[in-house]
């Protein structure tokens, strides 16, 4: 906990560390940072699926059901209806996959959160020698090949501020291509003419285009997490009941306890928690994940009531900081990283590269509580130049390690619109700061106003590392 001392106190609000202290910590939902109409409109939806091709003997069972499971799965996602764009089967000719992928570009605003399904067949077909050319399967057996996904996605990425795509196909081949599903499975793989006779692909290439569009959306701002249903060497399995990893990814999304240490699933607990089903229930495939595996999908929703559980306040942030855009560059440096308790003061500078809105957020030594640290009442100016450097606390307001031994945790984030932090905290008393305990409701205004979320118009932000400093 760091005491804060002010030179010049605002007028008396109501009395926030009494409530503070008389309140207690409540359980961690799934974090869902959404919930406001104007905060859904930010987000995006492109579902794609296609189960009955214009050649019968490439029908794959099921993907009915996948339609609908993405629906739910955009839904936990907080996207609102108006923003998801459903299209199957006929709707998914080449030319038809090509406008829809072109429409949601055109819808997508800057620093917006986008979500991309698709479920049908992966192909290959004969390239440069000894190469394949891979994509998805359309309606009409032509292939949207996987350059035109990278160029797409590269596209999006260039407004996008997060860009989750989740494809249950297959792109594999050689080998891949001969493994037996069981009965009532079918392998999501389908080989056209054009590959058929002697030719075989080689070493299968499922994740080469999401690899190549990695750097490429990082450089642009955005942060990419791409989800395959199966690795490079494996086919993905339909059955009538769904896609084995649609029907993964959203059981997952919808339990009713969050995966860990603060309640949001990231790429790496999706992927840990939906192997975990697919291995129960031995389907032969393995979920592969490109780009940020850390990223929390910030804007996720249970439907369900959490099982409890403690939340971890330092992850929270450090969840902030994940989601933050790798083009906004904040660096965050302290004074002293080791403070005196009721002695030392704390003493920061944070440098920009960017223009934007400052902010500086704060878990306490004991772990239990978030404070927004600045701005505050008594400065409240918290715009900054490109290429500057803040040195805070400024002489107006001092902070002070105030314990327990323990270590508190600082972040700083730059936004490109302006962001209330104070939404959902209270006053500290007379101080002018603002606070209130780490719980399920503190994490998710954190969460929706660093994205902002909560006002429904996002842009980008950034957000240094998350700095340790012990309290002793």
């Amino acid at each position: 906990m760091i005491h804060r001392k002010a030179k010049a106190l605002p007028p008396n609000g109501c009395d926030a560390l009494r409530r503070m202290a008389g309140s207690t910590m409540v359980v961690l939902a799934l974090l869902s940072t959404l919930a406001t109409p104007a905060a859904e409109a930010a987000n995006h939806a492109l579902i794609m699926t296609i189960g009955e091709y214009a050649d019968p003997t490439a029908n794959l069972p099921g993907i009915d059901v996948d339609a609908r499971n993405a629906f739910a799965i955009a839904e936990a996602m907080a996207v609102p209806r108006g923003n998801m764009q459903v299209l199957s089967d006929r709707q998914l000719s080449v030319a038809g996959m090509r406008t829809a992928i072109a429409e949601l570009g055109r819808k997508v605003g800057r620093g917006d959160n986008v979500f991309v399904y698709y479920s049908g067949h992966g192909t290959q077909i004969a390239g440069d020698p000894g190469k394949c050319s891979e994509g998805l399967l359309t309606h009409d057996l032509q292939v949207y090949s996987d350059r035109e996904l990278e160029e797409a996605l590269a596209e999006l990425s260039t407004k996008a501020g997060q860009l989750v795509m989740m494809n249950d196909s297959c792109f594999s081949g050689g080998a891949a291509t001969k493994a037996l599903p069981l009965a009532g499975q079918r392998a999501k793989f389908f080989k056209l003419a054009a590959a058929s006779g002697d030719y075989q692909c080689g070493q299968a290439l499922n994740m080469k285009f999401a690899k190549n569009i990695v750097p490429t959306a990082a450089e642009r701002g955005a942060n990419l997490l791409y989800v395959a249903a199966a690795s490079d060497s494996e086919v993905a399995f339909a059955t009538s009941a769904g896609s084995a990893a649609t029907v993964a990814w959203l059981g997952c999304l919808q339990a009713t306890s969050g995966p860990g240490r603060d309640g949001a699933y990231r790429g790496a607990e999706l992927r840990s928690c939906a192997q975990e089903w697919l291995d129960h229930q031995r389907f032969d495939q393995h979920i592969a994940l490109e780009g940020n595996q850390e990223l929390p999908l910030a804007y996720l929703a249970a439907g369900a009531a959490a099982k409890p559980a403690l939340i971890d306040a330092g992850a929270v942030l450090q969840g902030i900081r994940s989601a933050a855009s790798p083009t906004v560059r904040v660096a965050l440096r302290v004074t002293k990283q080791r403070m005196k308790i009721g002695q030392d003061r704390l003493e920061f500078e944070v440098s920009t590269q960017q223009a934007g809105y400052l902010s500086v957020l704060h878990v306490g030594s004991d772990g239990k509580t978030f404070d927004l640290l600045f701005p505050n009442d008594i400065d409240a100016n918290n715009h900054v130049a490109a290429g500057s450097t803040v040195h805070l606390p400024r002489p107006s307001w001092r902070v002070r390690a105030g314990g327990p031994a323990g270590t508190s945790r600082l972040l700083a984030v730059l936004s490109e619109k302006p962001r209330d932090f104070r939404k959902g905290l209270a006053k500290i008393g007379n101080t002018g700061f603002y606070g209130t305990p780490a719980n399920s409701a503190s994490a998710k205004n954190l969460f929706a106003e660093a994205t902002g979320e909560a006002s429904g118009d996002p842009g980008r932000y950034g957000a240094s590392e998350l700095l340790a400093i012990e309290e002793y």
